[in-house]
């Protein structure tokens, strides 16, 4: 049985150098030898070849050396013809071991080789000979698996006059061919360069090799070039400043137009680059739209530009110098682990305190159109000069209208000093709630219900409500089953188990602290489970806590000011009612 034979180097028999008699020696060799190559190419293939019942000699004689092999054609079973075809009347290839069955029959056939195979990849062959007189010979097995092709690589693009060449690695010798698909569209292919005629440009490609079983594993080259982020035009005079963010893309190029408006096929070019910042003189008059696209080594561009205004009306203000004096003010801001130093008539962090803060209120006297703050200079109690840092603050900027801490600016004796800037928006008119406004528990969209031992403290930047153990603060709201709520929190101690907010309607909603746990969590009274962040905070902190019901998820958000951190949880559930009463209870 074949199946148990060993994969060896096989060597061409040596022959007598004369031959004696009828020559049937030297055929023997020859049999032996062309035997040893069949069994090699099957167990070089994986396959295996066996008597179907080696027990049984049959009625017939038996073919034998079945093989297979693989080409670009596709597959060949090959087998030695039997000694006497006189009353052979076919040979039959099957998939199953009944012979004379229509039910698995592949061919019938007096040739000693066929291309027709079963249609999987991995299945088992059946080979028997069939007499004139009905009688069958023992069968022959072949068990084979033929690996699925890897996926082609060295893919690459060229555009010419006549279209786009495409390249792949050789077809492999026991594939057929190449399936190609073309921004979707399928495309079969022989060879491994294909011209692909159609001028438009090629955005996704894909290549499989196939065999007559299907194809292998698919190679891709995406052509996408995505749109360019973070256009920006800097203008100072008729000098203008270009930059943008950089893509991961190998030897992407970017385009610059210019034009009335943001329409890119209406556009003048006016530079190409390499790089992602570019200096221009233009001349300085008019409103002008700047669009850039990303264009790779293939040509393909973005499929939108980035575009950036530039208006050329008269400068408002330069080099504007404001004098905000705390000084004179005897430091009335907010001042946190600080205290004014009479004697050196300056603010000094406490004793206790490792950072302190001061916040003081800044208005502007008109609409200003500024770029970045140029300097800072600070009166403060220190040994040694201040030490300025760069910074750019682009005030018109989304980052501006969203972020809060701007960064340092400065290093007085060692520790670092933050300028931040909170951008005062008041609540909007549509609001459904809106209380404990500037140390306040007055609400609108609301009514104050309850208000026992509460006291007034400052928060950052502006007095909140300060709520102790034997706090009782209500209101009476209509807050809808959907909904969403955030309040900012200040945090003076460590906390521990407490009740931070309640709602409640029809079913109760609860914002609290978990100190075993060391998290906060978001449940109600319907649903088992709960949703708990856990971040990272300082003893005195500022927390920001959101609260989002849509009507199907359920959304917690805790952020801590000071490590610049946020956690978040959500999972699907649906509303647990309205509610008509919100509770500011640290204890039930």
């Amino acid at each position: 049985m074949m199946a148990d034979d060993i994969k060896k180097i096989v060597t061409f028999p040596n022959l007598p150098t004369s031959i004696k008699g009828d020559g049937r020696y030297v055929l023997s060799l020859l049999r032996s030898y062309l035997k040893t190559v069949n069994d090699q190419l099957n167990l070089a293939n994986g396959f295996t070849a066996d008597d179907v019942d080696a027990n049984n000699k049959g009625e017939y004689d038996m073919p034998k050396n079945l093989t297979l092999t693989f080409d670009r054609l596709g597959g060949l079973l090959l087998w030695d013809r039997i000694s006497d075809e006189s009353k052979l009347k076919c040979y039959e290839v099957r998939m199953d071991s009944n012979v004379g069955n229509a039910y698995g029959l592949l061919i019938q056939t007096k040739d000693n080789e066929t291309t027709i195979l079963p249609p999987s990849y991995s299945s088992v062959v059946y080979l028997f000979a069939v007499s004139t007189e009905g009688k069958t010979s023992n069968g022959i097995s072949l068990h084979y698996t033929k690996s699925r092709p890897n996926a082609p690589t060295n893919i690459s693009l060229t555009k010419n006059n006549e279209g786009t060449l495409i390249t792949f690695l050789e077809i492999p010798s026991d594939c057929i061919g190449a399936n190609l698909y073309i921004d979707g569209v399928k495309y079969q292919a022989l060879d491994n360069v294909v011209l692909y005629h159609n001028q438009d440009t090629i955005r996704t490609l894909e290549i499989a090799y196939y065999d007559q079983f299907g194809e292998g594993e698919r190679g891709a080259l995406s052509c996408y070039v995505p749109t360019v982020t973070g256009f920006y035009v800097e203008k100072n005079g008729a000098d203008l400043t270009f930059s943008w963010d950089a893509l991961s893309l190998y030897n992407v190029k970017y385009v610059v137009k210019v034009g009335t408006t943001h329409d890119w096929e209406q556009g003048i070019e006016i530079f190409s680059t390499k790089l992602n910042k570019q200096n221009y003189i233009y001349p300085n008059s008019g409103n002008w739209y700047f669009m850039i696209k990303a264009v790779d080594d293939h040509n393909n561009y973005s499929s939108d530009c980035a575009w950036y205004l530039l208006s050329a009306d008269a400068e408002i203000n330069k080099n504007i110098i404001f004098n905000f004096d705390q000084q004179a003010q005897g430091y009335s801001g907010n001042k946190i682990n600080m205290y004014l130093d009479s004697d050196m008539n300056g603010l000094r962090l406490e004793e206790s305190a490792f950072n302190g803060e001061y916040i003081m209120n800044v208005s502007l006297p008109q609409k200003i159109k500024a770029r970045n703050w140029i300097d800072n200079k600070i009166n403060a109690v220190t040994t040694q000069m201040i030490r300025i840092c760069d910074m750019d603050f682009s005030v018109e900027s989304y980052e501006a209208e969203h972020i809060l801490v701007c960064g340092i600016i400065g290093d007085i004796d060692g520790v670092q000093v933050k300028k931040q800037i909170a951008r005062y928006i008041g609540a909007d008119s549509d609001d459904l709630f809106n209380a404990i406004v500037d140390g306040t528990a007055a609400a609108n969209g609301g009514s104050l219900n309850e208000n026992i031992n509460i006291s007034i403290d400052e928060c950052r930047y502006n007095k909140g409500i300060f709520i102790t153990d034997t706090t009782q603060l209500s209101y009476d709201v209509s807050i809808p089953e959907r909904f969403s709520l955030e309040f900012w929190i200040k945090k003076k101690v460590l906390l521990h188990d407490c009740i931070i907010l309640v709602l409640r309607g029809s079913h109760t909603l609860y914002v609290g602290y978990d100190k075993k746990q060391d998290a906060f969590y978001l449940r109600d009274d319907v649903h088992p489970d709960m949703l708990t962040v856990s971040i990272k905070t300082l003893d005195r902190d500022w927390l920001f806590i959101g609260i989002s019901q849509t009507i199907d998820r359920r959304s917690f958000f805790v952020y801590g000011l000071s490590y610049d951190v946020m956690g978040q949880d959500s999972y699907e559930v649906s509303p647990c009612g309205s509610f008509t009463q919100l509770y500011c209870y640290p204890k039930e």
